[in-house]
């Protein structure tokens, strides 16, 4: 018999390693989709209330409240918990930061269209709000309860700023709308 020179065809490892790489590149295409829009929208949908939620429960605990400010970024938007309000006689301080997230999704505000903004809860539930960041320095006084803050989500930049702040009827897809009241402080989808 004549040893083979030259084999032909796959080994099992070659199977195998090509396997893996497609497995890989699937993945990180599934990443990549979810993270890049779609799926992004239905998940902040989800965690920017439970977030004011969680800000709100924070803010009873401190004794004088806490400050939730908006940062909008090229990338979406970032959501700062702050331990108190940026008052006088107040603790507040930039530099302490109790909870950071950030979203893959842009928003508009009827308070400060695109701009940062923050939600100041106070320890007894109630919230307020204005254009502001920590950069801003403190308010001289708290905010006014105002009508309820309007709140749009959106999956591009292009499409939040296009939507009206308050919910249409019917309801661009893509694009999610949220009210906050003054009195019990609890983001709701509208």
């Amino acid at each position: 018999m004549r040893a083979h020179e030259h084999e032909r065809g796959s080994t099992l490892l070659d199977v195998v390693l090509a396997s893996a790489l497609i497995g890989l590149a699937v993945l990180a295409c599934g990443a990549l989709s979810l993270g890049t829009r779609p799926g992004s929208l239905e998940a902040a949908s989800v965690a920017v209330p439970s977030f004011v939620a969680r800000a709100r429960a924070f803010a009873e605990t401190t004794g004088d409240g806490a400050t939730l400010a908006f940062t909008p970024s090229s990338a979406g938007f970032t959501a700062t918990l702050y331990p108190h309000r940026p008052i006088p006689e107040s603790a507040f301080d930039a530099a302490t930061i109790e909870q950071r997230e950030n979203f893959r999704v842009y928003f508009e505000s009827s308070t400060s269209g695109p701009k940062a903004f923050a939600i100041f809860l106070s320890s007894s539930g109630s919230a307020s709000w204005t254009a502001w960041s920590p950069a801003s320095g403190p308010l001289a006084v708290e905010p006014a309860c105002l009508p309820p803050l309007e709140l749009v989500l959106g999956a591009s930049a292009a499409g939040v700023s296009a939507a009206p702040v308050a919910k249409p009827s019917p309801a661009p897809a893509g694009l999610d709308w949220f009210t906050l009241s003054c009195e019990d402080a609890t983001l709701r989808q509208s």
